[in-house]
């Protein structure tokens, strides 16, 4: 029998080649992803240091050199994720990978937030103080590079991974990726942030019997539980996914609380230890306690026990570096209510098993599958 002859594959047309279906970043690609935004991030606070530190009652040109790398930071990060998986001449939605796309609507924001804060500085000149940070095209900015930033904890959050995590190499995306979406959030409240401690004259040496004194001591004290929920809710978010390895609060506590300090030019810098011991309780808890869907009485005590420890290693290195000393009430008192106010959100972000029949009063019984279904996580735990 005569062989019937090969066909040589010829390639596909150029409008039918957009229609690729996407695959997932690779390790390495959520890595660069990472340290791209991490120009954006470090862009961001060059910039607030500049406002607080050179430039008089942080008034000055709008387009500075440290704009400049902010926007840098931008651009790279934006470009680079334009770019993974695309053919030449033939751009397709469909090749982002999966994660990465939300990053392109932060893109768009980011563009109608830099239009809309030109025509706001034409009209109203430039903001001072505490308008910079809460600007409403400047919090657009924000929510656009968040979406940037975020696009390697996305991707790997979706990815068919395991919940069990090697180590923190493998990790080193996940937490690279969610150290900077609470360092960029940590910005926008440094104003009551501990680990920067503004000074503002008239505030500090208050005798204990001036009428300001407890509204100063209010004013820190929430400032610490803002703080402390910036801490403790990457913590509960990230076990809601992973068995996070060793040493992933550690670095992500640690670099947060070093940022921040830079901002007053690392005036409080030894606070970072406490964040530090902070982040390392945590990382010890869960190695220990091993948090998971059946074992939620453990991520809860973690809310516990990581404040705990950040906030009574804040006051004490409070005395023993700077001389500031609370009343004992007050101290003591603030690091219970840092550890009850991460048990609510323990609390809310895993809630107890809700009974699989609250739902199915008065409904007419579904008939049963062939096979048994699994219980979904969300129902298993106690």
């Amino acid at each position: 029998a005569q062989a019937a002859p090969v066909r040589r594959s010829e390639p596909a047309p150029r409008h039918l080649a957009a229609s690729q279906q996407s695959r997932r970043a690779s390790w390495g690609e959520d890595v660069m992803t990472g340290w791209c935004s991490l120009l954006l991030v470090l862009g961001l606070y060059l910039d607030g240091w500049n406002h607080n530190n050179l430039v008089d009652e942080g008034v000055g040109p709008f387009l500075t050199p440290w704009h400049g790398v902010l926007y840098l930071g931008f651009a790279v990060t934006a470009g680079w994720i334009l770019t993974r998986h695309q053919r030449r001449g033939a751009w397709s939605l469909q090749a982002v990978p999966p994660g990465y796309r939300l990053a392109l609507v932060g893109m768009g924001l980011a563009m109608v937030a830099v239009a809309g804060d030109t025509v706001w500085h034409t009209l109203y000149g430039e903001e001072q103080g505490l308008a910079r940070l809460i600007s409403p095209f400047h919090l657009v900015l924000f929510t656009g590079a968040c979406l940037l930033v975020s696009s390697a904890l996305r991707a790997a959050w979706s990815g068919p991974t395991s919940a069990s995590v090697p180590g923190l190499r493998a990790f080193w995306p996940v937490v690279l990726s969610t150290t900077l979406v609470v360092a960029m959030t940590a910005f926008f409240f440094q104003y009551v942030s501990p680990v920067v401690a503004w000074r503002r004259p008239g505030l500090a040496g208050l005798p204990a019997g001036s009428p300001f004194a407890e509204t100063v001591q209010v004013y820190e004290l929430l400032g610490l539980l803002v703080h402390n929920l910036l801490f403790v809710a990457p913590v509960l978010l990230l076990l809601l996914r992973w068995q996070t390895p060793l040493g992933t609060f550690t670095v992500m506590a640690g670099s947060v609380a070093l940022l921040l300090a830079t901002q007053t030019g690392l005036g409080l810098v030894g606070l970072v230890g406490a964040a530090v011991l902070g982040g390392a309780a945590a990382d010890v808890a869960v190695s220990l306690l091993r948090p998971s869907p059946q074992r939620r009485w453990a991520a809860r005590a973690v809310a516990v026990i990581a404040p705990a420890v950040y906030w009574t290693a804040h006051f004490a290195l409070l005395k023993v570096g700077y001389g500031v000393t609370w009343e004992l009430g007050i101290w003591l008192g603030s690091v219970v209510w840092a550890s009850l106010s991460g048990l609510s959100l323990a609390l809310l972000m895993w809630p107890p098993a809700v009974p699989l029949t609250a739902w199915n009063r008065g409904r007419a019984p579904a008939r049963r599958p062939a096979t048994p279904t699994a219980m979904p996580a969300r129902m298993v735990g106690r």
